[in-house]
């Protein structure tokens, strides 16, 4: 299909354009949709792994604890007055820096990690806790602990 010099070109219809301009507008909507999504999703993985290290670090710190604490019960227990210090906070800024930059939280597994650290801090009250029983017990008399109930046989 030639066109004669000298001839306009066909007309466009006037509809087209629209029809153009709707297109493009609805694709870049998707496109801008599954992007936020796939930043959602990556957002989500490096918030759990993170999380993932620190949790670990805290695990390896609680199994310390409990080697401290049952050390220092077999100590006591056999009349050693030593004092049972325990560090009672726990590192948590990798998950104080990355809780922000999540978008969601509607993840039933990040909804559990948001509620293990709120928790947390009962640990940490209890930790003290201990430690301050284990400075008025240092005071006690030998014949006065032997009156204190045994906790560990039950």
């Amino acid at each position: 299909m030639t066109t004669q010099p000298g001839t306009p070109p066909p007309q466009v219809p006037w509809w087209l354009p629209i029809v153009y301009t709707a297109f493009g507008a609805c694709l870049g909507f998707v496109f801008a949709r599954f992007q936020g999504w796939l930043e959602k999703r990556a957002a989500r993985k490096s918030f759990l792994l993170a999380v993932r290290v620190e949790l670990a670090t805290m695990n390896d710190h609680l199994k310390g604890t409990l080697k401290d604490a049952t050390e220092y019960k077999e100590r006591f227990d056999k009349g050693d007055r030593s004092l049972l210090y325990l560090a009672t906070a726990f590192q948590r800024g990798i998950y104080d820096t990355q809780i922000n930059k999540l978008k969601s939280v509607t993840d039933p597994l990040v909804i559990e990690v948001v509620q293990f650290y709120d928790k947390l801090p009962n640990l940490e009250r209890v930790k003290s806790h201990v430690f301050s029983v284990s400075f008025e017990l240092t005071g006690l008399p030998p014949e006065q602990r032997s009156l204190l109930p045994n906790i560990t046989q039950r």
